[in-house]
């Protein structure tokens, strides 16, 4: 049955005007951020927040920016001439419930290496596996969403870490999303070997010199929104609770400018430490009248090293400028292009593997009545 359009006419009305009204208090909450963004900028110029201890919480509810080297209030453009490669990986899954015959639990990752003005085509490699334990032995029961989600986070970043090519400038290696891993409070040990997994991939490509970045498209998160919250308490109260990061720095950045570099500080910071503590930088890859705020994330390795921030600008916004009007990295999109799995995919799985456990004489398990029933409809509405 479709929706009811009757009951949702004066419903959306009432959602339009609600709209209206959050919109018009964003600006004027914007407007005041960017005062106190200003101020916290003036003062520690001044010498007035040498003690920026109301920044160390590690409770959830007070991830924040700390201020790195660069001044919160300025902006940068990109000055670096140097050449670079990009490698970037991204991932897919299948995924069952305990409706399904077979719960497969399965992650494709796809490897882009791209190097800019070359004649020849990107480079790309793509891995399938089932998931395993620890043990080498293959997961035959149904796997929660939530690990498998975090198995495929790690993989892309060995992928990346474990890449054997011989890149002929600076290598930057970039996945879609945060640097940051995910951890699930109940995860246990098996989360907690994931984890390691990660960090371990993350030292090694710090340690050979990459420059390590996460792509944040449309980011949500008010890191420092809720630094001026932590700084100026007494001035902010609830008079912030709108806006995010991205609705203060389209305010402040012009087209292919950047913002300071900030320290992350975040629950797990502690594990991420020394040259893979995480930074990070908005960035306008949008054009006048038209800004589009990303977040990219890096690590202390690369910001203290001469060039790398600047390089790393560079090369977000010339991959952005190759998607037009909807700018989005080239490599990205690439790699999510060849990583993803169809529902024709899990189906050609699901059929392949029942074939064989028929031939070899075992049984095939059926879906559940009421996944069957959903098939059922859905072809049936196809057919008419």
């Amino acid at each position: 049955m479709p929706i009811n359009y009757l009951d949702l006419g004066p419903q959306i009305e009432d959602y339009c005007r609600q709209a209206a009204e959050s919109l018009n208090d964003r600006g004027k909450q914007t407007v005041k951020a960017l005062d106190l963004l200003r101020q916290f900028a003036g003062e520690i110029a001044a010498g007035k927040h040498e003690d920026l201890s109301a920044l160390d919480s590690k409770a959830v509810a007070d991830r924040c920016a700390r201020p790195d080297a660069e001044s919160v209030c300025d902006h940068f453009y990109t000055t670096s001439e140097n050449r670079y490669n990009l490698l970037a990986s991204d991932g897919s899954q299948i995924t069952s419930t305990h409706h399904d015959a077979l719960p497969i639990s399965l992650i494709n990752i796809a490897t882009v290496f791209y190097k800019p003005e070359s004649p020849t085509a990107p480079d790309i490699t793509v891995s399938s596996e089932f998931l395993k334990d620890d043990k080498g032995i293959l997961r035959l029961e149904t796997v929660s969403e939530n690990e498998i989600n975090t198995t495929r986070d790690v993989r892309e970043l060995e992928a990346l870490a474990q890449w054997d090519g011989q890149p002929d400038a600076q290598l930057i290696l970039m996945g879609d999303g945060p640097l940051e891993l995910f951890r699930e409070p109940t995860g246990g040990p098996a989360h907690e070997r994931l984890f390691q997994r990660y960090l371990a991939a993350l030292q090694t490509i710090c340690g050979n010199g990459g420059i390590a970045a996460g792509y944040t498209d449309k980011p949500r998160a008010r890191l420092v929104i809720r630094m001026l919250e932590l700084i100026y308490p007494q001035k902010t109260g609830d008079a912030l609770t709108a806006i995010t990061d991205a609705n203060l720095f389209s305010e402040m950045l012009p087209p292919g400018a950047r913002s300071a570099l900030f320290e992350l500080n975040f629950p797990a910071a502690d594990a991420y430490g020394g040259p893979i503590s995480l930074r990070f930088f908005y960035l306008n890859v949008g054009r006048k009248d038209n800004p589009w705020i990303v977040r990219v994330e890096t690590t202390a390795s690369a910001s203290e090293t001469n060039g790398h921030i600047d390089l790393l600008h560079k090369a977000i916004l010339l991959q952005c400028a190759l998607s037009g009007t909807r700018p989005y990295p080239y490599v990205l999109h690439r790699a999510h292009e060849e990583a993803v799995v169809r529902f024709a995919d899990r189906d050609e799985v699901t059929r392949w593997i029942s074939s064989r456990l028929l031939r070899l004489g075992t049984a095939v398990p059926l879906d559940s009545h009421k996944s069957s029933l959903k098939g059922l409809e859905t072809r049936t509405r196809m057919e008419r």
